[in-house]
């Protein structure tokens, strides 16, 4: 439906930011249309799956709980298989996505409670209106495909960025042009450049606020005298850090405006709910050791109830290599050390899993039964597609072949390296690495935080209105509320930083939010965006 349906939403969006430019008034109901469509549209089969585990979890309707566990059952095999090198799947994936997508019908018609949820799709941009105060804002970004309808500064079939911003009072939103998608890409784009020289080049006041001008500037007067700005963003802007923005004045964006990142506005409408961590239990995994050796086995022997010396033996068998793909890395233990220290001087209980203790199957099992705040310290994986990908494509593994974006994005626990190398994989046992997909059929709903403390976890393939198709993605659809991920590497020493004044904030009573800024504020006085921007904060 969304892959049919996009040329004419979108063809509503141009022909909207067209009528804008014309005498004052003509095309503000049109307007009102397109930021009603943005609450649509934005993570709809998202919202419909949440939608969708949230009823089941609530119903006492033992056929719709089997068919809800027949769903499940068939995803992990659809998992399993395309984790598995082509030349040694024991099953048809097409089939079982087609089994798949039969059981989802068959869900969906089951649930007589599902039909009820479909009021938010029924959400207005007045609904996101009477939840702003005064010197609020709230933007949806969006990405318009250029096609019929021509404007003279851009060629047809060109992309195009633009803003629809609701302010308090407003008799309809206002739809703003931002700047072409090549100017954007041009700007980000990285060359020969390292991680730090990309992000000091980008967020640094030499480049003539170059960012403000693309993407804020064009918003100024409509701005003027907000204090706060709730934005959802769109295509490549979900790889900017708002907060790094420079301004003319030399102040950074987040210096003047509170600037509060989310999925979609619709999340506005649900109320306020900024989780206050007073009660409960929090987890981490960190300083993970990603080989296959005796101690893992031996973890492994006692969650399998399988001896200890057969899952060693198959080790040998199914490596092909001794190569360290990844690296231990000792400052995450460092760092959910420090976490739990912070944590238990406010009487917070938080269990932590380190070395070999820090698998797959332990993660997987929090299913239904996770913490409030579960913090993950471990390399993280984002594989595009292309010739983008020459960090990568030395390795022959499932994941670098794969052309789903939810494989080709994940995070690294305890044995990971024997599968990365390309090592068989081994069956009932597994692999170490989890996937997106993975990550996004578990339940994790009674979790309100998830932290990424791990390489580029912000990063994906951005799928349309549906967003970024990789671990943020993943978590929401999870059920999670807050995603706290990176949008690039940042040294272990300012992420432990970060970290401790993020939780010390957070273990005092204060809002996952506030928390949040505080932490990057106080960053900001020492460090320059490199060591403290990457990081955001996701509703």
């Amino acid at each position: 439906f969304l892959e049919k349906t996009n040329g004419t939403f979108n063809q509503i969006n141009e022909f909207a930011l067209l009528q804008t430019g014309c005498t004052a008034g003509n095309g503000d109901s049109i307007v009102g249309c397109c930021y009603n469509n943005q609450l649509l549209l934005k993570g709809l089969l998202l919202s419909s799956s949440l939608s969708m585990m949230e009823i089941v979890n609530n119903s006492s309707d033992t056929v719709l709980k089997h068919t809800h566990s027949l769903l499940s059952q068939q995803r992990k095999q659809i998992s399993e298989q395309l984790s598995t090198p082509k030349d040694e799947r024991i099953l048809n994936v097409d089939s079982l996505e087609k089994a798949a997508n039969e059981t989802e019908r068959q869900l969906v018609k089951l649930s007589s409670a599902f039909a009820d949820q479909q009021e938010q799709f029924g959400y207005t941009w007045q609904n996101v209106q009477k939840t702003l105060q005064t010197g609020e804002v709230a933007i949806e970004f969006v990405k318009i495909k250029h096609s019929i309808f021509r404007h003279d500064s851009l060629k047809t079939d060109s992309c195009s960025y633009a803003a629809l911003v609701l302010k308090p009072g407003d008799v309809f939103p206002q739809f703003i042009a931002l700047c072409n998608q090549e100017s954007l890409e041009k700007f980000l784009t990285r060359g020969d450049e390292n991680d730090f020289d990309l992000v000091k080049r980008i967020y640094s006041s030499n480049t003539a606020t170059i960012l403000y001008d693309l993407l804020w500037k064009p918003m100024e007067s409509v701005l003027a005298g907000c204090n706060k700005v709730y934005f959802a963003p769109a295509g490549q802007l979900h790889q900017i850090a708002f907060t790094a923005i420079p301004m003319p004045s030399g102040k950074l964006l987040s210096d003047e405006i509170t600037l509060v990142q989310l999925s979609s506005t619709r999340e506005l409408i649900k109320g306020s709910n900024d989780f206050v961590f007073t009660s409960g239990y929090a987890m981490a995994f960190g300083g993970i050791s990603y080989e296959s050796d005796s101690l893992l086995a031996n973890e492994l022997s006692r969650f399998h109830a399988i001896p200890a010396d057969s899952i060693q033996n198959q080790f040998r068998k199914a490596s092909t290599t001794n190569q360290n793909a990844w690296s231990y890395l000792p400052g995450t233990l460092q760092e959910t050390e420090k976490i739990r220290d912070i944590l238990g001087k406010k009487g917070i209980y938080m269990v932590s899993y380190q070395g070999a203790s820090a698998t797959e199957e332990k993660f997987k099992n929090l299913s239904g039964k996770s913490p409030d705040i579960l913090h993950i310290a471990t390399h993280g994986f984002t594989v595009p597609l292309g010739d983008k990908n020459e960090a990568y494509k030395v390795f022959e593994n499932s994941f670098v072949q794969n052309f789903n974006p939810l494989f080709r994005t994940g995070l690294l626990f305890a044995g990971a390296n024997r599968t990365w190398n390309g090592g068989k994989q081994i069956r009932g046992i597994e692999d170490g690495i989890l996937t997106a997909y993975e990550a996004g059929q578990l339940d994790l709903s009674k979790t309100s935080l998830v932290v990424l403390s791990a390489c580029e976890t912000g990063l994906g393939t951005v799928k349309g209105s549906e967003g970024v198709y990789g671990l943020q993605r993943a978590f929401k659809g999870a059920g999670v509320r807050y995603i706290m991920m990176s949008l690039w590497t940042i040294p272990d020493e300012q992420t432990a930083e970060l970290m401790s004044l993020f939780y010390g904030k957070l273990a005092s009573g204060e809002t996952i939010r506030k928390s949040f800024a505080y932490a990057q504020n106080e960053m900001k006085k020492k460090y320059a965006p490199y060591y403290w921007a990457g990081f955001v904060l996701i509703e």
